[in-house]
């Protein structure tokens, strides 16, 4: 019996440990204070010899919000990937600039109206320029068209050169085919820098120095005393003139034989411009010590193209007294103001004179 009331209490510790659970209940009060030392007390009173297993203090659970929320570590924004740096190229080693320049030379070459004569042409200074004038139905054009087919002159007739500008398709035959798409007139400037690019451009054998070959005959241009001077800043001075007249009715039959359709009134118009612009130029050159020869284009054609021949040097004799003229009367006493034919389309586009 007392073996067994010995067994029992040795049993006893067990209840004890599910007391320990009632004890917590107190440990409100305090929770700061006994609850492990109270524990502790009672498992020793009840059985000095088996420790009782200490019990783990409770881990608090790491409270769900508490979890380290995996962190969503920010995706590193895609770094915008390094654009490699642009690596310096490395410089290239200045490669001497001298042989890579003259390809670039080729762009502010002088045009090829410009180009120096070759060793064998005639420098500018010994080319001769003529002027060729007269107004509306004097033939001038024909007439000089004759020469050239006879003795092998130069003939440059303003309206074909402006033409022939505008198909090269140079800077400044766009510039012109531009001015006339917008309806503007070519300025004076134009029509003698076109000029000087012509003549200076063309070959002329050194062996035709003083021969027709190596005349020009300027048709078409000055029109007037400031036109002169232009002309004579980008070409040269003139060697001389032939300023050709002719009756108004002749005059005006020649035209109509060209255009029947052409009006009495604009005949007129044409005919006081000359008087009123070029004649007063005419006279300006000659006071400034140019030689003009004053020729009757009323005549026949061929004794007038002989007659201009004469005047030239080109032909022996002398011009006959019916085919020397003054200057023409019918233009010189026009009065009516007009609009400076070097402003608008070229004089040799309109019918032949």
């Amino acid at each position: 019996m007392g073996c067994s009331g010995s067994k029992e209490s040795q049993v006893e510790p067990e209840p004890s440990k599910a007391a320990t659970p009632s004890q917590p209940t107190a440990a409100p009060q305090s929770t700061s204070q006994t609850p492990p030392a109270a524990s502790a007390t009672t498992a020793t009173t009840a059985h000095p010899t088996a420790k009782p297993e200490p019990k783990p203090v409770p881990k608090p659970d790491p409270k769900p919000e508490s979890k380290p929320e995996p962190k969503v570590e920010p995706k590193p924004e895609p770094k915008p990937e390094p654009k490699p740096e642009p690596t310096p190229e490395p410089t290239p080693e200045p490669k001497a600039p001298a042989e890579s320049a003259p390809p670039q030379k080729t762009e502010v070459a002088p045009e090829p109206a410009k180009a120096a004569p070759p060793p064998d042409g005639l420098a500018k200074e010994d080319k001769q320029v003529f002027l060729i004038l007269g107004g509306p139905g004097t033939g001038v054009t024909e007439n000089c068209a004759a020469l050239a087919d006879k003795y092998g002159c130069h003939h440059l007739v303003v309206g074909k050169l402006m033409r022939a500008e505008v198909m090269s398709e140079s800077t400044e035959g766009k510039s012109i085919a531009q001015m006339m798409n917008e309806g503007r007139g070519i300025s004076a400037n134009v029509y003698a820098n076109i000029y000087r690019k012509v003549i200076d451009s063309t070959h002329v054998p050194k062996e035709k120095k003083g021969s027709p070959s190596a005349c020009f005959l300027v048709d078409g241009f000055p029109r007037s005393t400031d036109d002169a001077k232009l002309f004579e800043e980008h070409v040269g001075k003139a060697e001389g003139a032939i300023a050709l007249s002719a009756p108004k009715a002749a005059a005006l039959a020649r035209l109509k034989k060209a255009d029947a359709s052409l009006a009495d009134n604009v005949f007129d118009s044409r005919l006081e411009a000359y008087g009123k612009r070029t004649l007063p130029m005419v006279q300006a050159l000659e006071s400034g010590g140019l030689k003009v020869h004053r020729l009757n284009a009323g005549a026949d054609d061929s004794a007038v193209v002989e007659a201009m021949a004469i005047s030239l040097g080109w032909a022996e004799g002398t011009v006959p007294p019916e085919l020397l003229a003054g200057l023409n009367d019918d233009a010189a006493e026009a009065e009516v103001e007009v609009e400076d034919p070097a402003e608008g389309a070229p004089e040799a586009d309109v019918p032949e004179r």
